[in-house]
This record gives structure tokens, sequence and C-alpha cells, in this order.
């Protein structure tokens, strides 16, 4: 692999032309960015046309940015899980579409009992009539098809036998996948990207080296800005999506959940989803299972007004009934926040608490975040106010 590297580089950048000074270790920087350039440039267009034979777009989007849900190409969980619907209509509406693929229009689904104009209002926010087709799809390749990469496609290869192919329908016939390791395939696509560099070779073909300077320096700027930003991966719990994406990520903790609460209930939903019953419930299993659980919740003055201490008794006692350890906040303090921290991966943090009337009668937005380094840094904050207190 070294030598078609090697090959690779000498044709996308033959020559250097020494017009200001460069150090040696930046000239082969330089270089090594001309070339992984190269075939980057081959793997998306590879990634555009995965994603064209995929129909890969945006996406529908729900107000609070995330996907929306395709009726017709639904889990009967997720038809479950919409606004309204419920268990029985979830049914109802599944044999309707399947019945009568020629529905075109939201306004049809009228026809299932209990569906009426106020429910079609929220279903239009939060699904579509979508209009599914089979194909073959892997986490490996739809991760390859949205970020194209040299490290995602070296994994797919790892977990595919695919390789890349080059030509019409004609060409793939008289050409078939060769096969082999991924090394083998992945030498045969520095080949092609060879050859198609040779092709491209001009006279003219080279660089300055103060164009390598300013390349570098804008590449190391670029480089030093996402690194304050610190991106990490989350999403926007809006309402009642709160309870579901936190019950997930609960259920996948293995060492330690921290919780620090305003006011918590272990009270049921209603029509439109679950309430915070369930989130206790996941906390409660993965303590059962051993993993360690810590609760801070407020007590406030008798007189204040939230009434934190009357709300929060009886899911303190449960909880101490059932072995977790909690701490109430010192009365004369209130203790308004809001989070949950995961196995110090990562936190679910906003304006929810943990009542019926959070999920599902008050506009509230929270985020869960995987981010180890924010994560550890709530933790410290919890487990600061948890020795602080009796």
């Amino acid at each position: 692999m070294a030598d078609s590297l090697s090959q690779l580089a000498a044709l996308v950048l033959p020559h250097l032309v020494n017009d200001a000074p460069l150090a040696e270790a930046d000239a082969q920087r330089f270089l090594l960015c001309r070339t992984t350039s190269a075939i980057e440039d081959w793997l998306a267009r590879l990634a555009a046309g995965i994603r064209g034979s995929l129909r890969l777009g945006t996406g529908r989007r729900r107000p609070d940015g995330s996907l929306a849900v395709g009726l017709r190409s639904a889990t009967h969980e997720e038809l479950v899980a919409l606004p309204g619907i419920g268990e029985k209509r979830a049914r109802e509406l599944a044999r309707l579409l399947a019945l009568q693929p020629d529905i075109q229009s939201l306004e049809a689904l009228d026809a299932v009992e209990g569906i009426g104009p106020r429910t079609l209002e929220r279903l239009a926010e939060q699904a579509y009539l979508d209009e599914p087709w089979l194909t073959l799809a892997s986490a490996t390749l739809l991760t390859f098809a949205t970020r194209a990469t040299i490290e995602s496609f070296l994994a797919l290869l790892d977990e595919s036998g695919l390789e890349v192919a080059f030509g019409d329908g004609t060409t793939l016939a008289r050409r078939p996948s060769a096969g082999g390791t991924p090394v083998a395939r992945f030498l045969r696509l520095l080949a092609q990207v060879r050859d198609e560099a040779e092709q491209k070779l001009s006279p003219a073909a080279g660089a300055l080296a103060s164009d390598a300077v300013a390349f570098l320096a804008r590449r190391d700027l670029r480089s030093r800005y996402l690194a304050d930003a610190c991106p990490v991966d989350g999403a926007l719990l809006v309402s009642g999506d709160y309870v579901q994406a936190v019950q997930e990520r609960l259920a996948q903790a293995k060492n330690e959940i921290r919780m620090m609460m305003f006011v918590a209930t272990a009270t049921d939903g209603d029509a439109d989803g679950p309430g915070p019953l369930a989130v206790v419930a996941a906390v409660e299993a993965r303590a059962a299972a051993g993993v360690k659980v810590r609760v801070i919740l407020d007590r406030d003055e008798p007189s204040a007004p939230y009434e934190s201490e009357v709300i929060n008794r009886p899911l303190v006692k449960r909880l101490r009934d059932k072995g977790i350890a909690v701490k109430l906040d010192t009365p004369s303090v209130l203790l308004h926040s809001k989070f949950f921290v995961v196995d110090e991966a990562a936190v679910v943090v906003g304006s929810h608490n943990l009542t019926r009337s959070s999920m599902h009668e008050i506009h509230e937005v929270s985020v869960l975040l995987e981010a180890p380094a924010l994560a550890r840094a709530f933790a410290q904050r919890f487990d600061a106010l948890w020795t602080s207190l009796p």
C-alpha cells in the first residue's frame, strides 16, 4: 500500500517550487493532504451516487428539528407514539394505508375512528405520507454515504464485500467485483485514483511553497476552530419527546446515573404519551441491575409557594424503599437544576421537571448531549452538592 500511495503522491504533486521557506515536515504534511484529497474526491463522488440510489436527502423534519415519521413505513411502535393515536388507532391506521395505497392526503385519515381535525393538525407536524421502497442498507453504508471519509470507507470495506466500481451497467457486467480482503479492495481503488491522476497530469502540475504555507495555515486555523467549538452529538427534546429519549438513554447506563431535579413525581402520562413514571421505572431498573444511582431533589421552606417538598415526598419514599440514595437540598436554597448524567458520558439538561404537566401541558425544551467532557463537568457539580448535603 505504501508504494501505491507514493505513486499517487508523485502524480498529484510532482514538484514543489521553493518560492518561500517551508520546513520539510510541513512539505510532507502538504503532500499528504494533497494525496488524501485525491482519494477523498473519489469517495465524495461515490457517496453522492449512493445517496442518489438510496434517495437520501435532508429528510422531513418536525418543528423541533427531529426526523418526522413516514406513516406507510412506520413500525407499530412508531405509530402508537404519535400524538392522539395509541394502540387501537395505530392498527386501524396501518390497515387503512395498506388497503388504500393511493391515499395522497393526511385528511383522508379521518376515516379512522377517533382521528379528527385536531389529531390531523398535530399529525401534520410529526408525520407525513411517505412512498417507501425496498432497498439494501447498513449502518456503515449509511455512515459513509452521509460522511464520506477514508476512515468511514475503510470501515465499510471491513464489514462488507463491497468495493468501488467505475463504469455503467455494461461495464459492471463485464468486470464483476473481484472480491478479496479489505486491503486488496482498497488497493484497487488507489489504482483507479492513480490512473485518473496520471491522465490529468500536465507539465504545469505542482505547487508553490507559498501556497502550501497558506493552505496549511488555513487548515490549522480550521482545526483550532473545530476544537474550540467542541462539536458533540445530541438531540433537542421538546415536551413529550423528553420521556422516550431519557428512558432509552438511561437504559444504556452501565456504571452510574446522577439525577438532580427541582420537582419530580412518578405519575402516568396521558393519551399523548408516557409520563414521568416511565423515566422513574428506567432509573429503578438500572439500580436493580447494579448501576449506582444517586438523586438530589429540592426541598423548600414550609412557607414557600412551590411546595417542592410536598410534591417530591412520594418519590423520595419510593426510591429509598428500593435502596436508591436520595438527598434533599437545603430548604433555604432553591435547587432549580434539572439534569441527568449517565456514566459521565452523556447529559440531559433543560427545562423539564419530572412531572406529567412538564411532559404534556407545558412547552419545555431540553437537550441530550453525548459529550463526555461536558458530562464530567455536570457530574462534578452534582458531586460537590451531594458532598455538602447531610
